[in-house]
């Protein structure tokens, strides 16, 4: 017997005899209680993995069968060491089937003790991914053992791995997810703000300069022609002023345009000695309230802090119809003067009308960028229903560039005409010339 034994320990690696001495002073430093099966909590449909590990019973002591005079192999001694200790008895091998096997204080999992009842809480991830993947052959396990030991030795780090994701916030992989407050949906992040509903107004003072101004102003049977250049019209010009307003809501836009301008004295004849000047002075007014529709890309309101990469070019079309009041008066002064007889002959005639007719009128536009709009506009009124005859027109074609968020310079070419007549007064006027706007959104 001796020399058997002494045959063992020569053939055992020094290796494989630490390893034995390690797990016996860890088994004698850390007694484990042992309960009977039936005191065993059965938790198979809690965890059916780990009760399937725990129904592999292994012998807590040597085989009968094995002789005394039997040679001894460490193999077989270690897995029955192995074996003598219940795995899901160990304090360091045991996952916590719920948070009440936990220290509120020091959240270190605690054996469950007998007769104690557990929830229905699933064990944390860790540990059942660690119970699932155990080894349940030899050779497996004795590999297992070389990775799990600093395990045994350091319960803090067991502690670390058996630690939930919700107690473990670094460890949470929802955490990189965006966060978003309850009453925000998805929905309200992805939808625009839509501001269609709300009124938009534009105001826009401009100013005509006449390169040529011609007409005929007659009251009774007198009659005075003119035809003027931009310097003569620059100084008999006595007041001016003009003025458009739109407001749209959607597509629907309505529309007041006034300009209102008054000239003296815009014509004079001479006759050798005798003077006979006559001149023509004249006040008129037109007041345009139209209503409009927008078809086509959506209209402009604002220029866009970035470029908006819309597909340029963007087209629309904007019908007009309303009514035009025009207001207009007019008088001559005639004067004849006989310089050798020292005779002056001055008399004034005047004359004045107010009238009410349709206009019917449309806009194109082409917008070639975000901030350049070109344009073409005109508008027909009178019909002859007001007067005999009675007719107006006006073309103007432009563009607008906007030089601010809010603001547009508009810049266009104007052409208009107006050939009125009823009774003792007949008025017509022509004139053409470069049309200059600026344009506030609001």
């Amino acid at each position: 017997m001796f020399k058997r034994l002494q045959h063992l320990f020569l053939s055992i690696p020094l290796s494989q005899i630490a390893l034995g001495c390690l797990l016996t002073t860890s088994a004698i430093a850390n007694p484990i209680p042992t309960t009977s099966p039936h005191d065993r909590v059965n938790t198979s449909q809690e965890t059916p993995n780990v009760s399937d590990r725990l129904a592999l019973e292994v012998p807590n002591s040597i085989a009968p069968d094995r002789s005394v005079d039997a040679p001894l192999n460490f193999e077989e001694l270690l897995a029955d060491s192995l074996a003598d200790m219940p795995i899901a008895e160990n304090p360091y091998l045991t996952c916590p089937t719920s948070t009440s096997a936990h220290d509120s204080n020091t959240s270190q999992p605690l054996p469950i003790r007998e007769g104690e009842a557990t929830d229905n809480t699933s064990p944390p991830i860790s540990c059942v991914a660690h119970l699932t993947s155990a080894p349940t052959s030899l050779e497996s396990l004795k590999k297992e053992q070389d990775t799990t030991l600093p395990a045994f030795a350091s319960p803090v780090a067991q502690e670390n791995t058996q630690k939930s994701p919700q107690e473990n916030p670094q460890e949470n992989p929802q955490d990189s997810l965006p966060k978003s407050s309850p009453t925000q949906t998805a929905s309200d992040v992805a939808k625009p703000a839509d501001d269609s509903n709300r009124w938009h107004v534009k105001f826009q003072p401009y100013f005509i300069l006449p390169f040529s101004t011609y007409g005929t102003t007659t009251i009774g049977n007198r009659s005075v022609d003119f035809n003027l250049s931009l310097g003569q019209v620059l100084s008999n010009l006595d007041f001016a002023i003009y003025g458009r307003l739109e407001t749209w809501n959607n597509n629907l836009g309505f529309i007041v345009d006034a300009s209102y301008q008054k000239l003296g004295r815009v014509a004079s004849t001479s006759i050798r000695q005798t003077t006979l000047a006559a001149s023509a002075s004249f006040s008129q007014g037109i007041y345009d309230f139209a209503v409009s529709y927008h078809f086509g890309d959506p209209a402009q309101y604002s220029l866009p802090d970035k470029p908006s990469n819309r597909s340029f070019p963007l087209y629309w079309f904007e019908p007009i119809l309303g009514v035009r009041l025009n207001s207009l008066d007019a008088s001559i002064d005639a004067s004849l003067d006989f310089g050798r007889f020292d005779r002056n002959f001055q008399r004034t005639v005047s004359s004045g009308r107010t009238w009410l007719e349709p206009t019917i009128g449309a806009k194109l536009g082409v917008q070639v960028s975000d901030p350049v709009i070109l344009w073409l506009r005109g508008d027909i009124s009178g019909f002859g229903l007001a007067g005999n005859p009675n007719l107006s027109w006006n073309v103007i074609a432009g563009a607008d560039w906007w030089i601010s968020p809010t603001t547009s310079l508009q810049i266009a070419y104007r052409f208009y005409e107006i050939n009125y007549g009823n009774n003792d007064l007949r008025f017509k006027l022509g004139y053409n010339g470069p049309f200059i706007g600026v344009t506030f959104n609001f």
